[in-house]
């Protein structure tokens, strides 16, 4: 069921960018972005049990996010954005993994200074995390709840239509899994590829 409603939410989002980006389409109104993430990790509960098991306590993770932006007004866009992190630990008895998918719709307002694209960014959606553990303190499962981001986004000009795209963001992403808390909210760091049509 679980999986379903993150297949749902996917397909929402994508046919919603879909018709917006095909209904009347105007230059410079359409931008494709995707990247990869360094982000801030408060995994407290699962480093504290982990921590018994010899494994190193994760604070920071890599992560990957894409996205679409469209301009409904001169400095205001909507979209979507995928947003997914990880984290692995190691331990005397096995590894554990657990991740975090992101299904976000998006508000950006671009601020009007002439030399910079520069934006204010927020996200609102559901995230759909999982853990596998072969602890008996950790039980395997999957669960979804609300989360969010908020920052700044900002892009260096390539060419006419290619930036490479800057990001720091908060993203608030707490969700209870089984017995354990997996935090995935703290601070990230984003670079990535912005695209123009």
């Amino acid at each position: 069921m679980k999986n379903s409603n993150l297949t749902i939410s996917i397909l929402i989002i994508f046919l919603i960018s879909f018709f917006m980006i095909n209904g009347n389409v105007q230059a410079n109104n359409v931008n494709f972005y995707g990247g990869i993430s360094l982000n801030q990790l408060k995994l407290e509960e699962v480093n504290n049990i982990t921590d018994n098991y010899g494994s190193e306590k994760i604070e920071f993770g890599v992560g990957f996010f894409g996205g679409v932006d469209y301009r409904i007004y001169d400095n205001v866009f909507i979209g979507s954005e995928l947003d997914y992190i990880e984290s692995n630990w190691e331990t005397i008895l096995g590894s554990i993994k657990g991740n975090s998918i992101g299904a976000l719709g998006t508000l950006a307002y671009k601020f009007p200074i002439e030399m910079m694209n520069l934006k204010f960014k927020s996200g609102l959606g559901l995230y759909f995390s999982k853990i596998e553990s072969n602890l008996n303190e950790i039980e395997n499962g999957q669960n979804n709840g609300f989360g969010y981001k908020l920052g700044m986004d900002g892009d260096i000009k390539l060419n006419e239509n290619t930036n490479i795209n800057i990001r720091g963001m908060y993203r608030g992403n707490n969700v209870e899994v089984s017995n354990v808390n997996l935090d995935y909210s703290g601070f990230e760091f984003n670079t990535g590829i912005t695209y123009k049509f």
